[in-house]
């Protein structure tokens, strides 16, 4: 057909290297078997020359599938199949480490949730309980400093019915004898007497404890603890750690809210009264506690 190499290359969409190559029957660039009859089918068709006949004038290994074609896809296959392996391993791998994160970042809140709840009652705990002498039933009560009852040398009350108007005192305990009817200036002198003797005994239990600056809040420490004081304010009076045997005394506008590392070793005195703090004995953590205004 007069048709050079060149020509048959551009017919086909292919080299000029490749057509010499099947015309001289070797393996073009060691391509598959499969490649070479679709050249030699292609060559064929533009040459209007029977297909069949001239494939099966190929060399035994091109005619069909060969063993190498086989041979490589059996390896291709062996290759992919630890490839798909080791991507379903990463996949359960990443799972896994998403799981323990969200397991980890669960048992986290939980622990937090649980821990607030506990400061959250011992605080209510805290300021349901605090108690401070003098307020109960049982404590005898002391004239307020602005009150004052005065006798006259002759022995007869002075201004007594004023005196009680201002500052009225509680009746004396059970035990205490009484008489059946006694008159106006021992009824005085004897409630004076109690009060004297009340105010004293409340002095000297609160001696070793009253500050001496006037100040609202007096803390003394047996142990090492951390202390938090803020006002109604919400002025912080004290954040810090005060160390064995320290003392410090606050001032500011009650109600204040306390926050005790150790409030074992803490002793507190509110406004001249010790606070009960036998239930924060044995507290081994952060106590949260309110002491009121009044």
């Amino acid at each position: 057909m007069n048709l050079s190499q060149q020509v048959v290359a551009d017919e086909l969409r292919l080299k000029v290297t490749t057509v010499r190559e099947l015309e001289e029957g070797l393996n073009p660039l060691g391509l598959a078997p499969t490649f070479i009859r679709g050249y030699v089918r292609s060559y064929a068709k533009l040459l209007q020359l029977p297909e069949e006949e001239i494939l099966a004038l190929l060399p035994k290994g091109v005619q069909g599938k060969s063993d190498s074609l086989a041979s490589n896809r059996v390896k291709g296959f062996s290759l992919s199949k630890p490839r798909k392996k080791l991507d379903r391993w990463l996949t359960l791998f990443t799972w896994l480490i998403i799981f323990v994160v969200l397991g980890l970042t669960g048992a986290w809140w939980w622990e937090n949730h649980k821990a607030q709840q506990q400061d959250d009652a011992i605080e209510v705990s805290g300021q349901n309980q605090i108690a401070l002498p003098g307020s109960g039933s049982s404590s005898p009560s002391v004239p307020s400093e602005g009150a004052s009852i005065s006798l006259s040398p002759s022995g007869n009350a002075a201004n007594a019915p004023a005196a009680a108007q201002q500052a009225p005192v509680q009746s004396t305990p059970a035990s205490t004898p009484t008489p059946a009817a006694p008159t106006l200036e021992q009824a005085v002198a004897a409630q004076v007497a109690e009060a004297e003797a009340a105010k004293n005994q409340t002095q000297g239990q609160l001696a070793p404890q009253t500050p001496q600056d006037g100040n609202d809040i007096y803390l003394t420490f047996s142990a090492d603890c951390w202390l938090e004081v803020i006002d109604d304010r919400g002025k912080n009076l004290y954040s810090g750690l005060q160390r064995k045997d320290g003392k410090l005394s606050l001032t500011g506008q009650p109600p204040y809210q306390l926050k005790l590392g150790a409030p074992a070793g803490v002793s507190i005195t509110y406004k001249g009264k010790p606070v009960d703090m036998s239930q924060y004995k044995n507290a081994n953590r952060t106590t949260r506690m309110t002491l009121p205004a009044n």
